[in-house]
């Protein structure tokens, strides 16, 4: 077995130093980016998260004004409106015919 020297690498000429520290230094940069790249993924899930439950609200929102709508074109809800109104109505059942 053959023991590589902290001076010299055999065959191609340079010291093994530089080349840990070179290499030390790549790996160190790689994973700062993967940490940073980590940390943006967990971000954007939060964000996506709160969009989700803003959503929901929204939605529950829209469906109770939609209630509400249908509700008050209802012809009973219209009809007590327009009494409260004081308008007058014609009278259920009767039709009256108009000549010029």
């Amino acid at each position: 077995m053959r023991v590589i020297s902290q001076e010299r690498v055999e065959g191609l000429g340079i010291s093994l130093a530089p080349v840990m520290v070179i290499s030390t230094l790549i790996f160190v940069f790689c994973m700062a980016i993967l940490m940073i790249f980590r940390q943006h993924c967990i971000s954007e899930g939060y964000k996506i998260s709160e969009l989700a439950i803003e959503l929901d609200k929204k939605a529950l929102e829209y469906e109770a004004v939609s209630q509400q709508y249908s509700d008050a074109l209802r012809w009973e809800v219209l009809f007590d409106r327009a009494e409260k109104m004081n308008f007058i109505f014609p009278a259920g059942g009767k039709v009256f015919y108009v000549q010029q």
